[in-house]
């Protein structure tokens, strides 16, 4: 255990050894510049506001922090060629180099300037991307408002036309179901006894599921009670209800239902046999 931990130890000390040759932080300090928080807070970047609209005061891209930079350094230097003239210095060495700040600080501007000139590109063109993207969220917003007013007005003008065709079928004697069938195919209703199949066809669930399945064939038959609408909601009745429900009791129909449908009529007219010892 012990070996372990000098093992440990003695690879930590290698790691934190300085490489051979490299200065160390006192000899050489890491050297920075900032800018000072006025001006950064004086900038509005034309970027981030193109990007996002009235976040650009007060920030600044890489690209302008370089401009920004340039331009101080221009009047860092004008500054300081202001501070040797008001001090009255002369000679040849000061007059030279009085002589060289102005170009200096002109040059460091017109490095600035094109900075900001380069960037101007860029803005146009994210000002265009996000142009292009509130226009189309604009179209897709105003294409959803209109896909919903036309799914509501097709909705409103389904349910009524449902309500008509289901008042045109109440209206209509509906047939004896099929002996035995306790299951709808129609409106997918599974009856306890086939007994109360015929009491489902005349229910407002059943005559509702004919009226959609007729809908989606035609418009209901007008005017509401006569002959004409009359057979047209037979023939929805017969083609939506009885042809569907005749066919499904090939395989629906079970002995027991089918018993138990054909005996009740007999046993209600005889009566209940009665009951043995």
């Amino acid at each position: 255990m012990r070996l372990l931990e000098e093992k440990a130890r003695a690879k930590s000390q290698e790691k934190e050894r300085p490489i051979a040759g490299w200065p160390s932080d006192a000899q050489c300090p890491l050297a920075f510049a900032a800018l000072p928080p006025s001006v950064i807070a004086a900038h509005v970047s034309p970027l981030i506001e193109a990007l996002r609209a009235g976040c650009g005061h007060g920030r600044v891209s890489t690209l302008e922090a370089m401009a920004l930079a340039l331009a101080a350094g221009g009047l860092h230097c004008e500054a300081q060629a202001a501070q040797a003239g008001s001090a009255g210095q002369a000679g040849s060495a000061e007059q030279a180099g009085t002589a060289e700040t102005v170009p200096c600080s002109l040059a460091l501007r017109a490095d600035a300037s094109a900075l900001l000139t380069a960037l101007r590109p860029l803005v146009s063109y994210v000002q265009a991307v996000s142009q292009a993207v509130s226009h189309a969220v604009e179209r897709n917003e105003a294409a959803d408002k209109a896909d919903a007013a036309t799914a509501a007005a097709t909705a409103a003008a389904t349910a009524a036309a449902t309500a008509a065709w289901s008042a045109a079928l109440a209206l209509v004697p509906h047939l004896a179901p099929p002996v035995g069938l306790r299951r709808c195919v129609v409106c997918g209703t599974a009856l306890s006894s086939p007994l109360r199949m015929a009491g489902h066809l005349a229910g407002k669930k059943h005559i509702d599921a004919v009226a959609k399945a007729a809908h989606a064939r035609g418009p209901p038959p007008e005017p509401l009670g006569s002959e004409a609408a009359a057979v047209g909601a037979a023939n929805a009745m017969l083609a939506h209800s009885d042809r569907p429900l005749r066919a499904s009791a090939a395989w629906l129909v079970e002995a027991p239902d089918a018993a138990l449908a054909a005996l009740t009529p007999h046993i209600t007219e005889q009566g209940a046999p009665p009951c043995g010892d």
